[in-house]
């Protein structure tokens, strides 16, 4: 369809061919094909088509829209549900352990009354075995008085065996022995050796919330990083009742791939550490002997012994 203008145009050069001569009429007549045939000079063709490429819409990539996932029909996490439970059910996971190294870090509040401060962390390579229950500790920083400790239950009279660190100023170099609780009465430490591992870290804590009846209240605070060790963990908070225990809060996590205790902390109201242990590098694919439980001059005086027999 040719446009007003083109029209305009013909009917002006139509009425114009009419009077004009006979010796122009043939040059009339192929202007007059030329605009029926919509035909015009090569740059104003070009303009024009360019004109209607402008003209257009420009296509619009429309993004797609974002898929939002399902809503979940999977259960919460048992730690989530029934809090409870869930610990109940760690605590006979530890029980079947039968023997392992980790890394133990400790952090205790210790002295009487005013006098008591948060000491720094210690950290702590153990080896733990259930029967005959013994341990066995290694302490890592060098600052540290002590180097290392073991207790295995019926020998050297259920005696708690130490070296001291060789260093200056320090006790002579040899093995102690001494009541499993004289390093808690003498404040090195918060529990004695006896109270060490998982499966009594789980006992410990379902005991005492079963001794306020009901009294306790529970807060699943969700999958977390674990302080110290740094993995994901299920989160429980437990408020006992502050008129029972001076530390009433205790966050515990657990290791959300394998479901066992990895860290725990006791807290005053205010929000102050009383204590706080962490667990951390469990290896419980380990074979251990009673050569593992010995100190090292007591390897030594082993190692001597066996070299003389003939």
């Amino acid at each position: 369809m040719r446009s007003w203008s083109a029209q305009r145009g013909m009917a002006v050069i139509e009425s114009q061919s009419v009077a004009a001569p006979a010796r122009l009429r043939p040059v009339v007549f192929v202007l007059v094909s030329l605009l029926l045939s919509g035909c015009s000079a090569p740059g104003t063709h070009t303009n024009s088509v360019d004109s209607n490429k402008r003209q257009q819409p420009t296509a619009r990539t429309i993004a797609p829209a974002s898929v939002q996932p399902a809503p979940s029909t999977a259960p919460a996490p048992l730690a989530e549900r029934d809090p409870l439970a869930y610990m109940r059910q760690v605590q006979e996971t530890c029980s079947q352990l039968d023997q392992y190294t980790l890394l133990f870090t400790r952090t205790e509040r210790r002295g009487i009354g005013l006098l008591a401060s948060l000491h720094s962390p210690e950290r702590i390579f153990c080896w733990f075995r259930k029967s005959p229950f013994s341990v066995r500790m290694k302490w890592l920083d060098e600052d540290v008085k002590y180097g290392e400790s073991a207790y295995v239950q019926g020998r050297e009279k259920d005696k708690v065996r130490f070296t001291p660190r060789q260093k200056p100023f320090n006790l002579p170099y040899r093995v102690y022995r001494v009541g499993a609780m004289t390093p808690v009465n003498w404040g090195e430490c918060r529990y004695p050796m006896t109270d060490f591992g998982l499966e009594r870290l789980m006992q410990q804590t379902i005991a005492t919330i079963a001794a306020e009846n009901g009294r306790c209240k529970f807060t699943y605070r969700g999958v977390l990083k674990a302080p110290v060790v740094g993995c994901p963990a299920h989160c429980i908070l437990i408020e006992y009742p502050a008129d029972r225990h001076p530390a009433p809060i205790q966050e515990i996590y657990f290791d959300s791939a394998v479901n066992l205790p990895v860290y725990t902390e006791m807290r005053f109201a205010d929000g102050k550490i009383d204590t706080a242990y962490a667990y951390d590098q469990l290896d419980a694919s380990v074979r251990l002997s009673d050569d593992d439980f010995l100190l090292p001059p007591e390897r030594e005086e082993s190692s001597a012994a066996a070299g003389s027999v003939p």
